[in-house]
């Protein structure tokens, strides 16, 4: 199945959607720097890197946060975003505060072959 026949607001990782998967394991497809909305100041925007991730047989998009872009770097050697491509992992989600809500928010549990 293509990105194109995912049904809308489904082709982005949520850590509901990843804390529900029997299996968790992803390989990373695709990176990119993107700007989008700041979630914490209204108006505005930042550059966010966005990695394409494969997990359960589909490629949906990753707004990774820094920690698990950090850990990525690391275990690649490499801090350019074609260095990030080929990394495989799995991940956790852990319950945390974001703005006023309580969620499921994603995070590289480690390296997996």
């Amino acid at each position: 199945m293509g990105k194109d026949e995912l049904i809308a607001g489904y082709d982005r990782l949520t850590g509901a959607f990843v804390s529900a998967l029997e299996s968790k394991k992803f390989v990373v497809v695709g990176a990119e720097n993107r700007e989008v909305k700041d979630l914490n100041r209204e108006g505005k925007t930042k550059i966010k890197c966005i990695l394409t991730v494969e997990i359960s047989g589909e490629q949906m998009e990753w707004f990774a946060n820094k920690t698990s872009l950090d850990y990525i770097t690391k275990a690649q050697k490499g801090f350019k975003l074609k260095d990030l491509i080929g990394f495989k992992g799995e991940f956790v989600t852990v319950k945390q505060q974001v703005g006023k809500d309580m969620r499921d928010v994603i995070y590289v549990k480690g390296a997996v072959e």
